[in-house]
This record gives C-alpha cells, structure tokens and sequence, in this order.
C-alpha cells in the first residue's frame, strides 16, 4: 500500500471513530498495514504541514501558599477558568478538561506542538495578571501583594485517557465518592482484546 493511501484510510478511519476508546474495524486495520490495529480516539490530531501531533497530558497549576481561593471565591474560579480557556485556545491548545480543587486547579490538554514550560508561563501569567487586577480584596487578604499561582506546576502523559480525565474532572470529591467512581469505570472499562 503506498503512502498516499494509507494517509486516506487514517482520514477516514480519524473521522468515522470519534468516541473514546472506539476500535478501529477489521478492513480498516487492514488497509493500516504496519501501523497499529486500533486507533484509540482521545482527541483531536493536530495536523501541522509535515505530521499529525497528540500529546496528551494532565497539567496542574496550585495556588500559591495553598489558599482555598476557589472555594472561598468562586467568582475568581469561574473567571479563572474563562480566562484559561481563552489562553488555551489563543495558543492552539485543546482542552478536554479542566477541574477545579480549592487550591488548584487540574487541565487535560493537547499541548502538540507548544513548549510546555512557555505554555505554563503564559498561563500563570495572564491569570494572575488578570484575576489579581480584577479582584484586588483577593489579592490584598491571601497575596500580600506577590503572585497567584506557586512558582511550581506538574505536567504527565502517562496513564489512561479516561482515568486521567475521570481524575480531573472529579476533583472536590470524598475519597469514598472517587472510590465509587472508580469501581463502576473498572466495570465498565473494555479491553483491547474485546475489539479483536
């Protein structure tokens, strides 16, 4: 099989599997030949002129000094997320997540092609900049006039796409109520086995 055709069963096969976790099928698989059998949808590829580019992670941001801004506040986690939402997409990021704990906050992206020390920067940046402007009694009772966030941030790859995803967006909740979660996603989590 040429090159050209494989591009075009990978189109296909990218834009008829949109569900997580969707196997590919077998003529499909087929006509991928020497590429892997299944093609696991997490997000979107982002397609630059020379490849197609997903590199999915979680990132987390904390508060500095650990204040439970969010919780005490929640017009400035309302606000932040916005405006997280708004430098994400200003950078080319795709967000499928994002959870809120009271002093940080958890984002499941597809960071492709951006250097993630300058995505943080500009993220931490903008946000402080804005939400300290924007809420100046915020800035004055947990602050004392230096930054929002901690100057330390966490970004991984590793892990399963549903379970990094069910983990952000189930932040606030009890430990029993994750450990629910987690039991009824066991049951029903499939196997690769279960596509063949």
């Amino acid at each position: 099989m040429t090159g050209g055709a494989k591009r075009k069963a990978l189109i296909k096969t990218e834009r008829l599997f949109t569900r997580i976790g969707e196997a590919t099928p077998r003529r499909t698989t087929a006509a991928l030949a020497g590429s892997a059998g299944f093609v696991i949808r997490m997000m979107e590829l982002v397609v630059t002129s020379s490849g197609r580019i997903r590199v999915v992670g979680q990132l987390v941001l904390k508060i500095k000094y650990c204040h439970a801004v969010f919780e005490t506040h929640p017009e400035v986690k309302k606000r932040c997320e916005a405006i997280l939402r708004d430098v994400l997409q200003r950078n080319g990021v795709a967000v499928e997540a994002i959870g809120f704990d009271n002093n940080h906050v958890h984002f499941l992206v597809n960071v492709s092609i951006n250097y993630i020390p300058e995505l943080v920067k500009k993220l931490k940046g903008e946000t402080a900049r804005k939400l300290l402007t924007e809420f100046p009694e915020v800035k004055r009772k947990y602050f004392w006039g230096s930054g929002f966030w901690n100057p330390s941030w966490y970004f991984d790859t590793g892990g399963s796409f549903k379970q990094v995803k069910d983990y952000v967006l189930n932040q606030k909740l009890t430990r029993h109520e994750r450990e629910a979660a987690l039991a009824q996603q066991t049951q029903n989590q499939k196997q690769l086995t279960d596509y063949a």
